[in-house]
């Protein structure tokens, strides 16, 4: 069942005084989702605890400690070093979104990188010698 849209309006513009134009936004009201929160038994320094993630937040953490050649218990215990007064599931949560956010942010410099003209390489003078030259082209 979905909501009805929402209309925005903008607000007369006060330096003008004319109204500015109206901005229509339609959206649907989120849906019920169904949580996926899985309470899983970890140990950490000799003690049992559970911690309570969705399916997708330890799936990121299993991949974090495959990529990173770290066995799982041994990122659980960082994360627990540095969580402060933190949930530890929240802390959990929070690592894998900073990971992948710096991941992303990694990965579209390098792509802007490539894309540079910077990152086109320059033909140099020793280069010059493997290029035709007009007699031979």
């Amino acid at each position: 069942m979905s909501q009805p849209a929402v209309e925005v309006q903008t607000p007369i513009t006060p330096r003008i005084g004319k109204p500015a134009p109206v901005a229509m936004i339609q959206f649907e009201a989120p849906t019920a989702m169904k949580s996926s929160i899985v309470k899983r038994s970890i140990e950490l320094k000799g003690h049992k605890t559970s911690v309570s993630l969705e399916d997708e937040f330890w799936s990121g953490l299993r991949s974090i400690a495959e990529s990173s050649r770290t066995p799982l218990p041994d990122l659980l215990q960082t994360i627990d070093a540095k969580r402060g007064q933190a949930n530890l599931s929240s802390a959990i949560r929070v690592f894998v979104l900073v990971h992948y956010r710096e991941l992303a942010a990694a990965q579209a410099a390098a792509k802007a990188l490539d894309q540079s003209p910077e990152a086109t390489p320059a033909i140099t003078p020793a280069d010059s010698t493997t290029l035709p030259t007009k007699g031979e082209a």
